[in-house]
């Protein structure tokens, strides 16, 4: 699949990846369980969430206003700290919606915040992405409504974590 729009996809974490790694992890445990096939401790279940983008080559990041502690424990405690590139936190750097988080993740990762795309739940993470120069992409299962999201004219708006990943797999 050749590389279409961008090369770092950036991710908020609460309400857009914590909420929907446990919703994934259940998901693929269920359709184990209704397919008679051997269901996957939680571990094994979270292991495979973010592959797919991984073995297609594109770095991911993290941009959150959770501080550096919260966030560490969280990765460690879903095992998810290796399938992330690079990491902001709020008290390391500038709040959103200022520009910092990405300007920060585009340079430590060599990337051009042209081929960059933030992933978020709120207006917040939308207008971080307008204001250092990267595209946008809003998820509705989060914080903030459709029509907020709406308003900041992301690339798209994702109702929930499946169309998000399909949007990605033919988009980004």
């Amino acid at each position: 699949m050749a590389r279409q729009q961008f090369d770092l996809i950036v991710f908020d974490w609460d309400g857009t990846l914590m909420d929907s790694t446990a919703h994934i992890k259940c998901s693929i445990q269920v359709a184990c369980r209704d397919l008679s096939l051997p269901v996957p401790a939680d571990e094994a279940a979270s292991y495979v969430i973010g592959l797919g983008l991984r073995d297609e080559g594109y770095l991911l990041a993290l941009a959150t206003g959770k501080g550096r502690v919260g966030l560490n424990r969280a990765l460690d405690q879903l095992r998810l700290t290796s399938l992330f590139d690079g990491t902001r936190c709020a008290d390391e750097t500038f709040p959103k919606p200022h520009p910092a988080m990405l300007h920060e993740l585009t340079r430590e990762l060599g990337q051009d915040v042209s081929r960059t795309v933030m992933i978020g739940d709120t207006t917040h993470d939308l207008q971080m992405a307008k204001n250092a120069g990267a595209a946008a992409v809003g998820v509705t299962y989060g914080a903030h409504p459709a029509k907020s999201l709406q308003a900041l004219e992301p690339l798209f708006v994702a109702e929930n974590v499946t169309s998000l990943g399909d949007w990605l797999r033919e988009h980004a």
